[in-house]
């Protein structure tokens, strides 16, 4: 699988999830993709930008349906941030928990598949002569 592919399937994978499972579903969707593709040079990016562009597509489409900078105006006021700063910061959140996901599932992958040591010394219940 290209850069480009496993992108766009964190990318369609946090759409998905988040709409029907909410935040949490990022880093699984993230650690999926870590999890299945074993020449992934640097999952944990891939993740990130895919989780960070999906979120942003979210927002885009509730930009345009609501009033998402008058949401980040107020919330920017409350917290003393510029209007900008909220929407930076969700897609700060979105990029973390795509990168964590994907390099742990990466990281389980290629723990999991390594073979098991041999055992030497004592099989059975006797010891060895």
């Amino acid at each position: 699988m290209t850069r480009l592919g496993r992108v766009l399937g964190v990318c369609i994978l946090t759409i998905v999830g988040t709409l029907f499972l909410g935040w949490w579903s990022v880093p699984i969707a993230a650690a999926l993709i870590g999890w299945f593709d074993r020449r992934a040079r640097h999952p944990a990016i891939d993740g990130a930008l895919g989780a960070a562009l999906g979120w942003a597509i979210l927002l885009a489409r509730y930009a345009a349906y609501g009033d998402l900078r008058g949401f980040g105006a107020m919330l920017g006021g409350v917290l003393h941030v510029p209007a900008w700063a909220p929407t930076a910061i969700t897609l700060a959140y979105a990029a973390a928990l795509g990168a964590a996901g994907a390099a742990l599932g990466a990281a389980l992958a290629a723990t999991l598949r390594r073979p098991l040591p041999q055992r030497r010394g004592r099989v059975g219940g006797r010891p060895p002569r």
